[in-house]
């Protein structure tokens, strides 16, 4: 799915949970035309997280 502002969120069919303490990536937030990536959408146990591809892989939930 892509926005007006070339956000691009990927998702990668996986439905593995994974376990406790394990993060299992789901898909892929990537940004503009050169789709520089921006976060990825993890599971954690039954947590859906954002890990921004940031300096401090800022984890947010949503």
């Amino acid at each position: 799915m892509t926005n007006a502002e070339g956000v691009i969120l990927r998702m990668t069919g996986n439905e593995d949970d994974g376990t406790e303490g394990e993060d299992v990536v789901i898909g892929t937030i990537t940004v503009g035309a050169k789709a520089i990536l921006a976060a990825e959408i993890i599971v954690r146990g039954s947590n859906i997280l954002i890990r921004y591809n940031d300096e401090d892989g800022t984890i947010e939930s949503l």
